[in-house]
């Protein structure tokens, strides 16, 4: 489960560099820090979301055999 999120992860690093090079027009007098910060913000808040939901499932998985489940 953790190499599916690390490689699902890596997929979204390699998209989201892809999407900004090609679809952001960035001026070339923009200081290159402040999009660097944001850009890890967003993959951050991604990855974030990501682990959130991996973590949810894995308790309802877990609670569903606690109660005699499948």
């Amino acid at each position: 489960m953790v190499f599916q999120l690390m490689s699902s992860l890596l997929c979204m690093k390699a998209i989201s560099d892809v999407f900004f090079q090609f679809f952001v027009n960035v001026d070339t007098n923009n200081d290159d820090d402040e999009i660097e910060k944001t850009l890890a913000i967003l993959i951050g808040l991604i990855a974030g979301v990501a682990l959130i939901i991996v973590f949810v499932s894995f308790l309802s998985k877990v609670c569903e055999k606690g109660k005699g489940g499948k």
